[in-house]
This record gives C-alpha cells, sequence and structure tokens, in this order.
C-alpha cells in the first residue's frame, strides 16, 4: 500500500508538471468515455433499472408462454385469482392492465393513461403515498364498490400543480365519477411494463366504469388474457422452486378445464419490463437499437484509447532518460510499469469524471428524441449508482487499453542509450506503433462515418418517400367515445354530427375518418380468404392489414383510386358490403386480371366483401416497408372506437387545433381530442427511430473523426520533431518547401490511405447489419462509400497541414545543430 501510494503521489505530480499533455488526456477520454456512459444510462434506464418498490429482488413477474413460439403474454382474470389463492411459492400476487382514461375535472378534459389494478396493488409492492393514502384490499366490497383513484406525483405536480387539495377531490374518468385519495410518491412512477407512465391509479372492481362492456368478459372469461401478473416471493423460496411450484400448479388448473380455455405454461422472470426478459430480449427492437448504439459508443471509446496511447507514447519517448536512471538505480520493470499505468490510471479517472457529467447533460438530449406521444413515455436515463459502476469500469478499462502498450514499451527501454539520451534505438519501433494505433483509429471512424451516411441518406429517403396520401395543409386528431361508454348507435350519432360541425367551419375544405391510419403506432389485421383462389391449404388464409374509413377519406387524404370506385354514402349498413384493395393486393391475389368484382371473406365464416376499388399503394406499417397488400373497409358498414380525423384546411394549425377542440367538447365535455397534430408532424413522428439513429450515428461519427484528427496530428508532429535534422539537410541540399510539405503530407496520406482500405473492409462486413435498421435502404450505398473515405482523407490532410508548414519553415543551420 505505501507504494501504490508513492505511485500516485508521484503520478499526479508528473501530470501536474505537463497540464497540457492531462489536459487534452483527459479530455479525449471524457469524451469516449462519457458517450459510452450516456448510451449506458439509457439502456439502464429502459431495461436494467430495478422496479421503484419495497425489496424489487423479491419482486417477480408471471408470463403466460402459449404458441409453438412461446410468446409471453398476461393472465386472465380467473386465472389470477386461481394463482393468487393457491400459489404457496408468493407472500402476496398483484395484476394490472393499462389503458387509455379521459380524465375531466370541470370543463376540461384530457387524455391520460391509466392502470387498472387489483386493490392489494399498493401494499404488494410497499408502496407509500406522498399525499393522502392509497386504496387497498379492506375497501374492495365487490364490483363497482372503490370509486377512488391515486394519481402519480408528475401527473399531480402538471396538472394540479402539486395542491394537497387534490385529495378528496372528484374527477370524472371516462365519464364515472371517482375520488382522489392520494398521490403516489415522486420515487414510484409504475412498474415499467406497458412503456407507457401511467398518470393515475384505479381499483380493478371499478372495470365495468373504466371499459364500458368488460363485465361481459373480465370476470369470468379465461381466455382473455389481459393481466400482467406480478408476485413477492414468499420468504425462503427462491426464483427457481418458484418457477417449479407454478408451473405444476398451472398443469393441474389447466387439467380443470376444457381443453384450449387455458395454457399451461408459465414463465417466472425478476420483475422488469416485459422487454428486457429473456422471453422477450431476442425479439426485442430496443433491445437490438441499444446493442447497435453500444457498439457504436464502444467504437468511439477505442478511437479516444488509441488516440490517448498515442500520446502516452510520445510521452515515453520524451522521459526515456527518467526512465532510463530508474532501471539504473535498481527500479524493477514490473513495477515501472506499474508506475506509468498508475499515471494512465489518473488520466482514465479524470476523464470518467468529466464523462459523467456530459453523460447527465447528454440524458437530457435523448430524453428529446423520444418520439411525440398522447401519453408519457416511460424513459429514464437519469445517473444512478449503475451507471456510476459502469464508468469506473470504463476508466479501468481505458487504462489498459490507453496505457498499457506505452508502459510495456517504456519497461524494455535499453538503459545505456536512455542515459546517453541516444532515441535513435527505439525510434522506429515506437514510430511504427503509433502509426498502427493511427490507422486503427482512421479505420473505425470511417466505419462510423459510413453508418452515419447511411442514415442520413435513409432519413433523406424516408422524407421524400411517396406515402400513399399528402400530407401539407392537413390536420389529425383522435376521439374515442367508447371509453365514455358510448355504444355504436351513440358512436356514430357522435360521429356524424362531429363531422357536420368540422364541416361547416368557414376554413376547411374536407374532412374524412379513419381507424387505424396507416403508419399510425396501431394496426388492425385479419385473416381473409380470397374466394375463388386456388392455395396451398397452408396459404387458403391470408393476413392482411386493413383499415376503416368513411366516404370522403381516399378524396381528403388524396390517396388515388386507380380502378373502380372509392366508397359512397349508398355504401351503408345493411347495403351489399364492399372493399377497396391496394395495388399490391390486387396484383397479389388476382394476377392477369382485374381485381374488381372479385370477393374477399373474414375467416371460414366471415361476411363476404366486393371488391370495387383499387387504391393506390402506400406505406402502412413503417415508412420503410416493401409494397404490400392492404384494403379498406367503409366506416358505415363496420364500426370502430376510437377514430381519427383528418380535416384539411388553409388556417394555421394552432387555429384551427383550438376550434377543433371546441367543437369536441361542445359534443361532449368529457370527451378528450387527443393526438393533435399536422400531418408533416405525422409524417415526422413515423421517422423519428431512424432520425434518432441518423442523430446518434452522425455524433459518433463526427466525435471519431475529431477525435482521429486530433490523434494523427499528434503522430504527424511527433514524427517532424524527430525528422528536424533529416529536413535541415534536405533543405541545404536544395529542397523547397513544396517538396518538404509534400513529403510530411504525403507520409500522412498514406496512413491515411491504409486506414481507408481497412475502414471500408469494415463497412462491408457490416452492411448487411446497417441494412436491417435502414427501413428497406442498403447498406453498401455508393454515394456514401465514396462520400466517407474523401472526407476521412480530407481530415488527415487538414490535420497534418499545420505540423507540415512548421516543418517546411525549418531553418537548415537551426536544424543542424539540433542533435
Amino acid at each position: 500500500m505505501n507504494s501504490l501510494g508513492q505511485d500516485l503521489r508521484f503520478a499526479a505530480r508528473s501530470l501536474a508538471r505537463n497540464p497540457a499533455f492531462a489536459a487534452v488526456a483527459v479530455l479525449t477520454l471524457a469524451l469516449g468515455i462519457g458517450a459510452n456512459a450516456a448510451i449506458f444510462g439509457a439502456v439502464n434506464g429502459l431495461l436494467l433499472r430495478p422496479l421503484p418498490v419495497r425489496e424489487p429482488d423479491r419482486l417477480v413477474a408471471l408470463f403466460s408462454l402459449h404458441g409453438s413460439g412461446r410468446e409471453p403474454s398476461g393472465f386472465s382474470y380467473p386465472t389470477y385469482l386461481d394463482l393468487r389463492d393457491k400459489g404457496a411459492a408468493f407472500a402476496g400476487m398483484t395484476g394490472q392492465y393499462g389503458t387509455p382514461l379521459s380524465l375531466s375535472t370541470g370543463d376540461r378534459a384530457e387524455m391520460a393513461w391509466g392502470e387498472l389494478v387489483t386493490s392489494n396493488y399498493f401494499s404488494v409492492l410497499g408502496v407509500q403515498p406522498e399525499v393522502g393514502r392509497v386504496f387497498g384490499p379492506e375497501d374492495d366490497h365487490g364490483p363497482g364498490s372503490m370509486p377512488y383513484a391515486v394519481l402519480s406525483h408528475a401527473y399531480w405536480q402538471s396538472r394540479f400543480a402539486a395542491d394537497p387539495r387534490v385529495v378528496g377531490q372528484s374527477i370524472r374518468l371516462n365519464g364515472h365519477s371517482f375520488t382522489v385519495v392520494g398521490v403516489a410518491p415522486p420515487g414510484f412512477t409504475e412498474t415499467r411494463l406497458f412503456g407507457f407512465l401511467p398518470d393515475a391509479w384505479v381499483p380493478l372492481p371499478m372495470h365495468a366504469q373504466i371499459i364500458p362492456g368488460s363485465e361481459r368478459w373480465l370476470p369470468t372469461n379465461r381466455g382473455v388474457g389481459v393481466l400482467i401478473v406480478m408476485a413477492r416471493l414468499a420468504t425462503g423460496v427462491s426464483l427457481e422452486q418458484a418457477q417449479a411450484a407454478t408451473s405444476g400448479l398451472l398443469r393441474r388448473l389447466a387439467a380443470e378445464h376444457p381443453p384450449g380455455e387455458m395454457d399451461a405454461e408459465v414463465l417466472v422472470a425478476p420483475g422488469r419490463p416485459p422487454f428486457a426478459h429473456p422471453a422477450f430480449v431476442p425479439r426485442s427492437a430496443l433491445a437490438f437499437g441499444a446493442s447497435l448504439s453500444l457498439g457504436g459508443v464502444g467504437l468511439v471509446l477505442l478511437v479516444a484509447c488509441a488516440n490517448v496511447a498515442s500520446l502516452l507514447l510520445a510521452r515515453a519517448t520524451a522521459r526515456r532518460r527518467e526512465v532510463g536512471i530508474r532501471l539504473a538505480l535498481g527500479a524493477s520493470r514490473g513495477r515501472l510499469v506499474r508506475l506509468l499505468l498508475t499515471e494512465s490510471l489518473l488520466l482514465s479517472l479524470g476523464g470518467a469524471a468529466l464523462g459523467l457529467l456530459l453523460a447527465a447533460w447528454g440524458a437530457s438530449l435523448e430524453s428529446a428524441l423520444l418520439p411525440p406521444s398522447p401519453f408519457r413515455l416511460g424513459f429514464d436515463a437519469g445517473i444512478d449508482f449503475r451507471v456510476v459502476a459502469f464508468t469506473a469500469a470504463l476508466a479501468i478499462l481505458a487504462t489498459v487499453l490507453a496505457g498499457l502498450t506505452p508502459a510495456l514499451q517504456s519497461a524494455r527501454t535499453d538503459v545505456l542509450p536512455a542515459l546517453k539520451d541516444d532515441a535513435g534505438g527505439a525510434r522506429a519501433g515506437r514510430l511504427s506503433v503509433r502509426s498502427i494505433l493511427v490507422v486503427a483509429q482512421l479505420a473505425v471512424s470511417l466505419l462510423l462515418i459510413v453508418g452515419g451516411g447511411l442514415f442520413l441518406k435513409g432519413l433523406r429517403e424516408g422524407r421524400r418517400m411517396d406515402l400513399g396520401f399528402r400530407t401539407e395543409g392537413a390536420l389529425m386528431f383522435s376521439v374515442n367515445p367508447d371509453i365514455q361508454g358510448h355504444d355504436e348507435a351513440h358512436g356514430r350519432e357522435l360521429y356524424l354530427r362531429l363531422v357536420e360541425r368540422v364541416r361547416a367551419l368557414s376554413s376547411v375544405s374536407s374532412v374524412a375518418l379513419a381507424y387505424p391510419l396507416p403508419l399510425d403506432f396501431s394496426t388492425s389485421g385479419a385473416d381473409v380468404v380470397i374466394e375463388g383462389r386456388e392455395a396451398p391449404p397452408e396459404e387458403e388464409k391470408v393476413s392482411v392489414l386493413f383499415s376503416i374509413v368513411d366516404a370522403g377519406y381516399f378524396e381528403t387524404l388524396g390517396t388515388r383510386i386507380v380502378r373502380g370506385r372509392g366508397f359512397t354514402e349508398q355504401d351503408r349498413k345493411g347495403a351489399r358490403r364492399v372493399a377497396v384493395v391496394n395495388e399490391t393486393m390486387a396484383r397479389r391475389y388476382w394476377p392477369g386480371a382485374d381485381a374488381i368484382g372479385h370477393r374477399l371473406r373474414f375467416g371460414d365464416a366471415g361476411p363476404s366483401l366486393d371488391v370495387v376499388g383499387v387504391a393506390r399503394d402506400g406505406k402502412y406499417g413503417f415508412i420503410g416497408e416493401d409494397p404490400r397488400p392492404y384494403f379498406f373497409l367503409p366506416l358505415a358498414q363496420n364500426y370502430s372506437s376510437p377514430i381519427t380525423m383528418i380535416v384539411r384546411s388553409a388556417a394555421d394549425p394552432k387555429v384551427l387545433a383550438g376550434m377543433l377542440r371546441r367543437e369536441v367538447s361542445a359534443l361532449d365535455p368529457d370527451l378528450p381530442a387527443f393526438g393533435m397534430m399536422t400531418l408533416e408532424e405525422f409524417r415526422r413522428r413515423s421517422l423519428s427511430a431512424l432520425e434518432a439513429g441518423a442523430i446518434y450515428s452522425v455524433s459518433f461519427g463526427l466525435l471519431a473523426l475529431g477525435l482521429a484528427a486530433v490523434g494523427l496530428y499528434g503522430v504527424v508532429s511527433y514524427a517532424v520533431g524527430q525528422r528536424t535534422r533529416e529536413i535541415g539537410v534536405r533543405v541545404a541540399l536544395g529542397a523547397g518547401r513544396g517538396d518538404v510539405l509534400r513529403m510530411v503530407l504525403g507520409g500522412a496520406l498514406r496512413l491515411g490511405l491504409v486506414g481507408v482500405a481497412l475502414g471500408l473492409g469494415l463497412a462491408f462486413g457490416a452492411a448487411p447489419l446497417l441494412s436491417s435498421v435502414l427501413h428497406g435502404g442498403s447498406g453498401r450505398d455508393p454515394l456514401v462509400f465514396g462520400v466517407a473515405p474523401a472526407v476521412l482523407l480530407a481530415d488527415v490532410l487538414l490535420a497534418s497541414l499545420l505540423p507540415a508548414r512548421r516543418a517546411a519553415r525549418v531553418e537548415p543551420r537551426v536544424a543542424l545543430r539540433s542533435e
């Protein structure tokens, strides 16, 4: 310990005597470590952070597994009761179900995200209120007996200005009166099982008031697995024991009920978001994106470490005499390596500390990249002990990557030449190591530049892509009469009156209704049978997405009908059922024939639909998809709640939005209009993932490019300093300044060309991975692969220009006296 203390004190004094070197090294490492810490903070917030409950390590989540792919899902309410009452492995069990809410106070209604939870929810999780109380099993006296709500702390602050008098206040949820009994603590946001942050918790016994019609299926239907179940392990019970006991219980329950009524397989896993569970992770887009981002910042860290290693090698050359003296006085080479690694450790720790500050700043930027949503998204990239521990581990890794090679090089110093201060023996080898490091930096930088260029090109193409409908001059919003308890008849009447009121506005040119709108986050699909089509048995039914639209949809959206007709007022309920298919569906299922007049059917016994029109292709699921079959059904024959209204108008969108909200409120004060945005904003939302990928990848590329430039500048400056006498001789023998410039720049360019060659090989190898995330774009785009090397070589020349100009100004007399 005493020698370690000596090493730390000496390393600190040594770095203090070279503040410029220490500052550059610390800042370089801070950029690499900070970028990694920021991305890990996001991954931690999404996938790793324990639930904000009492003893989260004793909390588990239960999922039913079904199908050949063992897809995880929830449990029915009757099955939950069996598991709760008969599962001896658990000390408590709770169920929850996420749902949108219409929350009204006075004359103001808005959409909120709620969770229907069993009455023991807060007691099982061990959550105490910030204000008021929480509801519990003692309040449960049967269905409809618990008209209570607990607000989230964030919603209490934003909607009620943190007024403690909210406790006891009456609010309306989905048209029914509820009393606010308490506010959750600020540390408790949710159990992060649905992706949205809840604004309110409502007891499950109130499901009929929150979800109209649920009283017909929720209490008794074992085939509807809607509840996410969480449980607290009993004392002395391990996760494996709980898995075995619950699997056995579920098999016994399945044997007691008709085949197919309930599943017999269960997954008991640590309580965390479902996309972080082993059954979800292989198919999780979040996990894939996290891996890609961590890989990118990992490469940035490698560039930063190579950069600092180059600086340390140059510093080691300047300290050869000091090293020789230490060796001559009896210092072991191992002790010398430890001393030099201690200096590297101090630099890495400084970089880690500064990197944490950069990561905290980057967390706010990451939150700004979240796509627009009517509900708060469950994302917290804040700094906690896991991020700090990860950053400390990065500091140790950086110490080894950046400091080990220079330390070993110094330890191999020959004592006699070092005491004579003769650097000649080591010059070539050390320059070669530094050159290799610079080539590696350039190669990795090119890989990141190519990735950034591909994302930028993909984003540009996405913005120019034909969606199949016009986005300019249109506003959209959604309503959901169903959550207010409106049945189909009342819902249709509300749609009719709303369309009439909006059409009457002077600035409105056309109005349409649709659900879901293509490219919206939600989709509707069905298994259909193409009548008259000969197909193998496994292809008799085909799964196709569809939208329900009104008669004004195709005109308002600008979706052209290429054959046949769109919907009219004659396609009403009770009339011949019809459909409009897109061009891809017409070509695929009626090849060489006109689709007009053909029929398709929902499933084996569903209604038949006459194809009356063919609409031009568009984008339906996501913006980069290949052409896919799609069809449209008339709203008059197929009711939908919720519904999206599209309003085409020349008015200012902000003014129009206020007018539309007033029209909705005039029809039903408790019915909120949500998801209000222009279709241009809707297009941008559909590109949000690609936009985030472009921002991250371009940032990584620019950061790596800057670090590589610094590293190359150091190598070229070092080489010029070592060759000062040679340059003086050349000038004395008649070499001009241009010759010296070409010599220095040519050497740097050779390193750049080697780095480009290696980087292009890496980029070509990574092309399949990049193609998979570029919405159908190519991972080997010729333009990007042509421009990226040019950018890198320009960076090489710029980084080398200053040392080259300094070399060209060398005076022969001064140079010949320098050694």
